[in-house]
């Protein structure tokens, strides 16, 4: 007769060569929309190339681009679970694959992460590891914070700490110089994200739950320009030696404010757009500016 064990890791073994699980697990995390990705990665870059004491290495920007893309699909995956059954009452992510809460997603989950965790700890320095390793933390803990302060603000805070990151990789003496990018970066993220979830705010008040949109209702648009012209004036600040930088800060105010400016808060494309110029246009606009910073 045969036993429970042998049950159970027959069905995971079932589990681990299904189709099915893996195509699950790839639409749930949304692997092939770069702009996603991009949102993390910037920040990553940002850092890496502030100040940093050596040349730039490939193979360094093809590990910050994969941890971003490895963290954000993940990240992607457990939130959907998470919030699924909030999800199904909100029209831009009822129809999300984890709606229903499937259960096969698990173990591609659980390989994807032993694979590149292996791999982090056996290429990267010990540095890196652990401040990504607070990352995750951070990621774990997101769907739950978001439900007590405001989701954008929890987001940039997590997505903006690819600057530590990028800043540890690239060997930088003394990583407090980086508060400043850090905090361009949580900023920058609560931005993009209060417009891009702006169109869920009836959604989010019938279900109780928290958005900068949902507060500031009909002053949304002036909300996020104040978060903007404070982002601008960071920026600012940390350019004033380098003139190609203040040029590059002036360049990315303009492009936000006329964007701004054009968004429909209540229509779902029009947020979209505005997001996606952000992962495509205004991120690199930022990159060029922070690596003007060590040119100076």
């Amino acid at each position: 007769m045969k036993s429970r064990k042998f049950y159970y890791f027959s069905g995971i073994a079932r589990t681990f060569f299904s189709k099915e699980s893996w195509k699950l697990w790839f639409l749930a995390a949304r692997f092939f929309q770069i702009h996603g990705t991009l949102l993390l990665f910037w920040p990553c870059l940002w850092g890496y190339l502030f100040q940093t004491n050596k040349n730039i290495q490939f193979w360094e920007l093809a590990w910050l681009f994969s941890g971003a893309a490895w963290m954000r699909s993940v990240g992607c995956v457990y939130n959907d679970w998470v919030d699924a059954p909030l999800d199904c009452f909100v029209p831009r992510t009822e129809n999300r694959p984890l709606i229903s809460r499937p259960e096969g997603w698990k173990i591609p989950m659980f390989c994807i992460c032993g694979f590149f965790s292996i791999l982090a700890m056996w290429t990267l320095p010990f540095r890196v590891i652990f401040l990504g390793s607070i990352g995750w933390i951070f990621s774990l803990g997101y769907p739950w914070l978001k439900r007590y302060i405001i989701p954008q603000a929890a987001l940039g805070v997590l997505f903006g700490w690819g600057v530590w990151i990028g800043a540890s990789l690239s060997m930088m003496p003394s990583l407090s110089l980086c508060w400043g990018k850090y905090i361009v970066a949580i900023l920058w993220a609560t931005e993009y994200d209060s417009i891009y979830s702006a169109p869920d705010q009836c959604a989010d008040r019938k279900l109780g739950l928290k958005s900068l949109a949902s507060y500031a209702r009909y002053n949304t648009r002036r909300v996020v320009l104040g978060i903007c012209m404070i982002r601008w004036g960071i920026m600012a600040g940390i350019s004033y030696s380098s003139e190609k930088s203040l040029i590059l800060t002036l360049l990315s105010a303009n492009i936000t404010y006329y964007s701004l400016r054009k968004v429909c808060f209540i229509k779902s494309y029009s947020c979209y757009q505005y997001f996606l110029l952000q992962s495509w246009i205004q991120g690199g606009i930022l990159a060029l500016w922070s690596y003007y910073l060590v040119l100076s």
